[in-house]
């Protein structure tokens, strides 16, 4: 777990009307965020504005309920802003006899004079909480805020979950401070709880929101589902133990009830992975790499976009003597890998999900901070795009290594559903 300043004065601290739970765990990301380059004047602006907007049009949270027995698993996902996460969850909840999941929809704000009341009655007796604590007062504004929001979540946690009916509780991202939440109460109560890996955590490179580890120093469950083996290896360096970190394979890849190959087409035409929008540098970077490879080779190609872009967004990079177009957005991974011969990737998680299918990839990989998968020395991989060619040209793409270190798991189904067996009464 970090050890942040705000971390250090949360230790021990007590809210009213709140049961006894591990303050400083639940606000653990928070406590990053505040170190982060991304905590600027601008965030604090917004951040005061938000607290007071907040108090006549609060956010009220909203959960959808699906229950197969009350008893069991219950897994809970806050993260559906995008299809593929809630798939996900479903994905391994399909593998639980007795369970329930819990999805959270996007908050609604409406004026509510009774909640406005009520808050307005506590923030004196939590401000009061904060008492020889040093902790700036924007800080202090922004967890009364979260507090707030948690005391609605509280609300409606002991109106309609019985906790004591279930056996582990299942986070999809158990770094979010709501999630943080609903895992301590079911700490209090004694039940195991789980968190699932949604993406490639890494450890600490730089006080950035993407690149400080956030997922694995915030981690606090009795487990985290890892993917593979530099999963866990990450995990190590940010302080977890081993016995928390049962390597389960993709998460992706649970649905499958048996490992598939992908089949090289021949065709010479291969894919560009596109990441996260945080990534643009690489991103062009990759596209200029398609462009030198394409130019030699007579390839084409095509964009594999992050969902964040716009499908046009790339218009004036591409070259258009040899783009094909961009890949229909949430199409299987197996379809996509069908329809190349080969991928040019750079730190996206797509990496890892290919290298499953058994997929040839050429890595960008610059061995900067942003790099996520620097320590990874197997497989072909580039720094600039003018070498792209030759590095083609060797041809040595080693998939059974990056197999080891990067998927570890073949038979991803039955290894979840071995670990969930345990609970699952």
């Amino acid at each position: 777990m970090n050890t942040t300043k705000l971390f250090l004065s949360l230790n021990g601290i007590a809210f009213r009307g709140f049961p006894n739970v591990r303050w400083d765990f639940i606000f653990g990301r928070l406590s990053l965020y505040f170190q982060c380059k991304e905590f600027d004047k601008k965030a604090k602006v917004i951040s005061l504005l938000d607290f007071f907007y907040s108090l006549f049009f609060p956010k009220t949270p909203c959960y959808n309920i699906e229950e197969k027995g009350k008893k069991g698993v219950l897994l809970l996902n806050n993260c559906c802003d995008r299809k593929t996460n809630i798939d996900r969850l479903y994905t391994i909840s399909d593998l639980i006899q007795n369970r329930t999941v819990i999805l959270g929809g996007k908050p609604r704000r409406k004026f509510n004079i009774l909640y406005t009341t009520n808050i307005l009655s506590y923030i004196p007796f939590w401000l009061f909480s904060f008492r020889k604590r040093d902790i700036p007062f924007i800080q202090k504004l922004i967890i009364l805020n979260r507090l707030a929001f948690l005391y609605q979540v509280l609300d409606y946690i002991g109106k309609n979950i019985d906790i004591h009916n279930y056996s582990l509780f299942v986070s999809y991202y158990d770094s979010l401070t709501e999630d943080s939440f609903w895992e301590e109460l079911f700490r209090l109560e004694k039940i195991k709880t789980a968190s699932l890996q949604h993406g490639q955590f890494i450890s600490y490179r730089e006080d950035t929101v993407i690149n400080c580890g956030i997922e694995l120093r915030t981690f606090k469950s009795d487990f985290l589902l890892c993917w593979n083996n530099y999963t866990k290896r990450e995990a190590v360096i940010s302080g977890i133990e081993e016995s928390k970190l049962p390597i389960l394979g993709i998460i992706g890849y649970a649905s499958k009830e048996y490992w598939n190959k992908c089949t090289k087409p021949n065709n010479n035409i291969f894919g560009v992975v596109i990441g996260h929008p945080d990534y643009i540098d690489e991103n062009i970077i990759l596209i200029n790499a398609a462009n030198s490879l394409s130019r030699a080779k007579g390839f084409r190609y095509y964009l594999k976009l992050h969902p964040s872009y716009k499908d046009d967004f790339f218009k004036d990079i591409v070259d258009q003597n040899f783009y094909l177009g961009n890949v229909k957005k949430g199409i299987d991974m197996i379809d996509y890998a069908n329809m190349v011969n080969f991928s040019i990737v750079g730190s996206s998680t797509v990496f890892t999900e290919l290298i499953f299918l058994g997929h040839e990839v050429i890595r960008y990989s610059n061995q900067s901070i942003k790099d996520k998968y620097r320590d990874i020395k197997v497989g072909l991989t580039f720094s600039e795009p003018k070498q792209i060619v030759d590095v083609y040209n060797r041809g040595n793409f080693e998939i059974d290594g990056l197999f080891d270190d990067l998927c570890s798991i073949r038979e991803v189904r039955s290894s979840y559903q071995n670990f969930f067996s345990a609970f699952d009464v």
